[in-house]
């Protein structure tokens, strides 16, 4: 039992130092290589120095012809002014409203009758 004992604590030290450290630093060191740090470390939007958000947070590609949108939208935002509009990215908290709620429904109605118009199709 001794024997086994100490396997598995070999086992579990090993697999800590190579998944719990080289790993890690493996991936760190990779970030830095010239050309991959500006995307490793994210999209952070800074005002007056401080780190205030994230500028792909909430973001909705919006495409330079309405009528030919090649896009997946995200979830309808609490903060875009129509159905199918961007949302303001200075703000990344949601509305909370549920799946079943009547505001949410009404703006999903909208955006299905706007794609459905555009493509030609019925929603």
């Amino acid at each position: 039992m001794l024997k086994q004992t100490l396997a598995g604590l070999r086992i579990l030290i090993v697999l800590t130092v190579i998944l719990g450290v080289l790993y890690p630093l493996g991936v760190w060191l990779v970030s830095r290589i010239p050309g991959l740090e500006a995307n490793a470390e994210g999209s952070v939007v800074t005002q007056s120095g401080e780190p205030v958000g994230s500028s792909l947070i909430g973001i909705d590609p919006q495409p330079k012809d309405p009528n030919h949108d090649p896009y997946f939208h995200t979830r309808p935002s609490a903060s875009a002014k129509d159905p199918l509009g961007q949302g303001d990215p200075s703000t990344s908290g949601g509305s909370n409203k549920a799946a079943d709620n009547l505001d949410y429904l009404g703006v999903v109605q909208q955006r299905k009758d706007a794609i459905a118009r555009r493509e030609g199709v019925a929603p």
